[in-house]
């Protein structure tokens, strides 16, 4: 379909969204939502360029085998066979698009949700830790002074 978009006056393509180069003043669900708009803006127009070339492709068919009717009838069911095919794969390939999409964004809110949890359990044992120094009688402050005056009454600082 973008090969297609491409040839076409009037419809514009943007990858800003697709590959993640949203603004920071902007939320996530808006950028979603844009894109969704603008994806759907530009299918529209795609679909309705495609019907218009259509139906001039099966008038210019029907035109050129006017001559024999029978001919012609013929051409023109195997334009309509020929485009309920494509449709129906175009179809397909959009269910199978939007498929690669969703796993895309289950692995990303799994990794994100891993690395939250990395984050959180560091903070954890951060605090824990801390407060096994606090329990012990001294913080980290504290630790380090008599770490210090340990080192300077055994001569070795």
């Amino acid at each position: 379909m973008p090969s297609a978009a491409r040839d076409m006056p009037g419809i514009t393509l943007s990858n800003n969204s697709s590959n993640g180069l949203n603004t920071a003043s902007r939320s996530k669900q808006a950028a979603s939502q844009d894109h969704q708009q603008q994806q759907l803006t530009n299918s529209e127009l795609y679909e309705i360029r495609q019907r218009q070339q259509r139906d001039k492709r099966e008038e210019v068919t029907w035109e050129t085998s006017s001559y024999d009717r029978d001919r012609g009838r013929m051409v023109r069911s195997l334009n309509i066979v020929e485009r309920n095919r494509l449709v129906e794969r175009q179809r397909q390939l959009d269910k199978e698009m939007e498929q690669r999409m969703r796993d895309i964004r289950l692995a990303q809110s799994a990794v994100a949700s891993l690395q939250t949890a990395s984050l959180n359990g560091r903070s954890r044992r951060r605090a824990a830790s801390q407060q096994d120094l606090a329990a012990a009688g001294s913080s980290d402050a504290s630790y380090r002074s008599h770490s210090g005056s340990c080192a300077a009454a055994l001569g070795t600082r």
